[in-house]
């Protein structure tokens, strides 16, 4: 409770959807102009995806699903995002209601990020070792950080 007291520490804690309407607010960036970004997003994804430059990316997963009407258990292999959706028109994306009120009127379910999950992974060994066992080097790391809006 104390460190919340800070006022940059306090400012950690909004939830991101109102981190996103304070952007909005602040750059003077209107639900239409995000609208028509997020169907620009979705076009180029469809198109990406369509012509097959993720595959590589995406490792199929084959896992087990239940639909919530009928209670039924099926198994199904995700081989691709879900995320684009085909279609999509700044028309359509204007008829979505903002997601919290609350903290403003700009950011739909159309025009956010996904709730998602993922995975990635990376393998980091020392060059002597990647030498020794016949790897390519790939990268170097220099090193990481961390930032947020």
């Amino acid at each position: 409770e104390e460190i919340l007291k800070v006022q940059e520490a306090a400012d950690c804690m909004q939830p991101m959807i109102q981190t996103s309407e304070n952007v909005g607010n602040d750059f003077n960036i209107s639900r239409e102009t995000q609208d028509k970004y997020a169907c620009e997003s979705f076009r180029r994804a469809e198109v990406a995806q369509k012509a097959g430059w993720f595959d590589d990316e995406i490792v199929p997963i084959t896992t087990k699903v239940k639909d919530p009407k009928t209670g039924e258990e099926k198994e199904v292999t995700l081989t691709r995002d879900e995320g684009p959706r085909y279609g999509t028109t700044v028309e359509s994306l204007g008829k979505i209601r903002p997601a919290l009120p609350q903290f403003g009127n700009r950011t739909t379910g159309g025009n956010a990020s996904q709730v998602t999950d993922g995975a990635a992974a990376i393998l980091l060994m020392k060059r002597s070792k990647a030498i020794e066992l016949g790897q390519p080097i790939l990268a170097k790391f220099c090193g990481a950080t961390v930032a947020g809006v």
